[in-house]
């Protein structure tokens, strides 16, 4: 079959004597096809046929191979041996065969006539030509394409920043793509995979070259394979991070269209409410795109408006706005904030101006506190609920400064809260002089409370009780003598001679302090702090000034005996409820000695109220004074569980007003607090609602929360927190706009060692920014159950009215 075959061809072969393998081939004899040759370099590279359009094969004549028995020259001989080597590397590459190189030979020279195709002498004779082609062809089209997205950018009448970032980097990348087509036009090796992929903003508009169909085609499968080599190894991030600006203000400008055809709607509905709604969002958008654009602000995609459907304000936010579109501009506005009050009052009237004048002041005076009363009043008329409470309790301690200066009585006018544009005050004018001329003798009984008589009155009990007590140290003595311990009798019997002195000075009518009183037989000062309170009298004996709104009230009563009666009835009554309160707490923290006390002492005040109603139905006065009494209140948190930790935030303190923000009243801030425990990589955190317009917010109408964590008091861990080795973290974030994320305006760093003594701390932080001051103060509440190594009670002392009967018959 074969020899058949090799006769067929014999006529072809003559001539080819020397090439016994048939390795030389008559160019003449090839019938050469692009389409064909495009065919094969797929076959090669393992693409896909669909992609060409021509379906022809390529005929080759190639003559049969014979052998020959003649020797061959040795230049001949030498040719065929660096031909053989050529066709072995390529069917080793090709067909990945380890075989030996006699194996390869015969198998490629069995092959030859049955496949009828130049697979073999393609690669050697005509692929890099074609290659070297193809890749100039698809360099030359990239070249054009820049060109022509240069040419469009340079024709704009008004170029843009970004536009004229992207003309340089389009002139970068044509002048790398003419260095490739120079390596190209030599033959010498280039890589694609490194051409830049098609400008973005140049569609294919130019028609491709036409020369071969073929051609274009494998030039766009080039163009796939480095557009996804360039993403896949980064080559496209550069463009991409240089573009990125460009895109997000283009969705900008888009959902700016959006809201405006959204309003065009809503203001056709005749839908007044949604459209300003709307608004407040267009406004935003237009105020905010040239920022970015222009690079100035920085944008997150994850902040990103919603769609017209899905965009809402808060009910109060939108209630403000209607409100403000419904006040004429020349009108005050519906709710005035407190640091736009003073503007406001300064431009309306010169009446008002001057009252402003006057409040400004930081001198307290009856004039200044009159014109503050009045500026707190109009603030509580158009104020919402929230914020009346708060104007209300300032009012109320601006009334009481009033009054005790219209009273004539000492009072500390720094701690009154400042207004905004008021300062702090810092001193006192002098009060008005009152006319004593028919108050005299009807004071003189009254306000010769704390005087010298009163505590000759109050003599006879302190003399009692210091008696009482010596006896109680003599029998103390002798009992433990009668035991044996001669140690301990020795010590009562020297504080009873010690008390010896005190009794003589208050025999003589001097004052003693009773604070170095022995304590009673049994307890040792180095016992529970609720026997050292347990040892302390009540009622000291030491005299007092009453308390301030005591007096304004007996200045405002004048010489009216009725009236003196009912102050000093109102008076016992509040400590009646004082003391009751006292005892009850005492009672179900287990200490009965201390709430048998504290009942005795609402009892008496009780007595003492019968009396001053005898009193007052004579139309008389009796004698009264106030003493120091030593009040003790327990230093826990019954309410709280042991596994509770409390952090309340009770207002804001002049809070600073970043930039960008409208003022005080624009400022909407909120907390969020965070606690190590039980460690640092899994803290604890909470969050509290929005105070808005102001940066001063309070309890009531302010973050309105409180937050409460959850602590082991058994774990050292908690003791170690508390040892302040780790601190709570408080940070106060405010709204700096509708396209923005919430930014920090401080923090506060607070340790926890006053928790170790404390049940409850409160104190002020004053906000950092890192490791300078930002201005303001937050005023923080933190609570827990019971402290870890400190006292159960936290004594303090009070002035306490005494009412006594003279000796005479009323």
């Amino acid at each position: 079959m074969f020899r058949r075959r090799a006769n067929k061809e014999k006529t072809a072969s003559k001539g080819n004597v020397n090439d016994p393998f048939g390795l030389s081939i008559d160019p003449g004899d090839l019938k050469l096809d692009d389409a064909a040759l495009e065919r094969e370099l797929a076959d090669m590279m393992g693409s896909d046929y669909d992609e060409l359009e021509s379906d022809e094969e390529p005929v080759v004549k190639a003559p049969p191979s014979r052998p020959k028995s003649k020797a061959q020259p040795p230049k001949q001989k030498d040719n065929d041996n660096e031909l053989l080597q050529l066709l072995q590397s390529e069917l080793e590459l090709n067909d990945n065969d380890d075989s030996s190189k006699s194996d390869s030979h015969q198998s490629s020279v069995e092959e030859t006539p049955r496949t009828n195709s130049p697979a073999c002498p393609s690669p050697i004779s005509s692929s890099p030509d074609l290659v070297a082609n193809e890749q100039l062809q698809t360099i030359l089209e990239r070249k054009r394409a820049f060109e022509i997205a240069i040419s469009s950018l340079n024709a704009l009448p008004d170029i843009s920043d970004a536009d004229r970032a992207c003309l340089r980097r389009y002139e970068r990348l044509l002048t790398s793509i003419n260095a490739m087509a120079t390596k190209a036009k030599k033959n010498l090796p280039i890589d694609l995979s490194e051409l830049p992929p098609l400008p973005s903003q140049t569609q294919p508009t130019y028609q491709p070259l036409e020369s071969n169909p073929s051609q274009y085609t494998s030039a766009q499968r080039k163009i796939g394979e480095n557009n996804v080599l360039d993403y896949g190894t980064g080559g496209g991030g550069q463009k991409s991070s240089e573009s990125n600006t460009v895109r997000v203000v283009k969705q900008l400008q888009a959902r700016l269209l959006e809201y405006k055809a959204a309003v065009a709607v809503a203001q056709k509905e005749g839908n007044k409410k949604r459209e300003m709604e709307l608004m407040v969002a267009v406004n935003a958008l237009v105020e905010s795109i040239p920022q970015i654009e222009s690079g100035k602000e920085e944008f997150d995609e994850d902040s990103m408006p919603p769609s017209p459907d899905q965009f809402f304000l808060p009910s109060d936010v939108l209630a403000e706005i209607m409100g403000g579109a419904q006040t004429p501009p020349s009108s005050q506005p519906h709710s005035p904030t407190p640091s736009a009050l003073a503007p406001q009052l300064q431009g309306v009237d010169p009446a008002v101006a001057v009252l402003a004048k006057v409040a400004a002041s930081t001198v307290a005076s009856k004039e200044s506190l009159m014109a503050r009363i009045q500026m707190l009043r109009v603030m509580i008329q158009g104020s919402n609920d929230p914020q009346k409470r708060m104007y209300q309790r300032v009012l109320d301690s601006y009334l009481k400064g009033l009054r005790a200066f219209e009273a004539g009585v000492k009072y500390d006018y720094g701690a009154l809260p400042p207004l905004p544009g008021c300062p702090q005050f810092t001193s006192a004018a002098l009060p008005p002089m009152r006319p004593s001329a028919g108050a005299a003798p009807g004071r003189s009984s009254a306000g010769a409370g704390p005087s010298t008589g009163n505590i000759a009155s109050n003599q006879p009990r302190t003399l009692e009780l210091l008696q009482k007590r010596q006896a109680e140290l003599r029998t103390a003595a002798a009992q433990a003598k009668s035991t044996g311990d001669i140690v301990r009798a020795k010590e009562y019997l020297r504080q009873s001679l010690g008390m010896n002195n005190m009794i003589r000075s208050v025999q003589s009518g001097l004052p003693i302090d009773l604070k170095q009183l022995p304590p009673a037989p049994g307890v040792h000062s180095g016992n529970s702090s609720s026997s050292a309170v347990a040892s302390k009298p009540v009622l000291s004996g030491v005299a007092c000034d009453p308390p301030v709104e005591f007096q304004t009230d007996l200045v405002n009563a004048g010489s009216d005996p009725v009236q003196i009666c009912e102050r000093l009835i109102a008076q016992l009554e509040t400590q009646v409820k004082e003391a009751e309160i006292l005892s009850k707490d005492h009672r179900e923290a287990g200490f009965s000695s201390l709430a048998d006390k504290f009942y005795d002492l609402a009892d008496v005040s009780r007595k003492w109220i019968s009396l001053t109603n005898a009193y007052k139905a004579r139309k008389k006065v009796p004698h009264y004074a106030f003493e120091k009494a030593n009040l003790s209140h327990l230093n826990m948190n019954p309410e709280l569980g042991d596994t509770v930790l409390e952090v309340t935030p009770l207002r804001g303190i002049s809070f600073p007003v970043p930039l960008g923000i409208n003022g005080p009243q624009g400022l909407d801030t909120y907390i969020t607090m965070e606690l190590p425990f039980p460690s640092s990589e899994n803290p604890q955190k909470h969050s509290t609602e929005w105070a808005r317009h102001t940066n001063e917010p309070t309890d009531f109408g302010g973050y309105q929360a409180s937050a409460r964590f959850e602590v082991n008091r058994k774990a050292r861990s908690y003791e170690r927190l508390l040892q302040g080795t780790k601190a709570l973290k408080v940070t106060v974030f405010y709204n700096r706009g509708l396209l923005k994320k919430p930014a920090a305006l401080g923090t506060v760093t607070v340790k926890l060692t006053e928790l170790m003594a404390n049940a409850t701390h409160t104190a002020c932080y004053e906000l950092m920014d890192g490791r300078k001051a930002a201005g303001g103060l937050l005023e923080l509440r933190i609570r827990h159950r019971a402290p870890l190594h400190g006292t159960k009670f936290i004594t303090f002392e009070k002035p306490w009215l005494c009412v006594s009967a003279p000796k005479h018959k009323m």
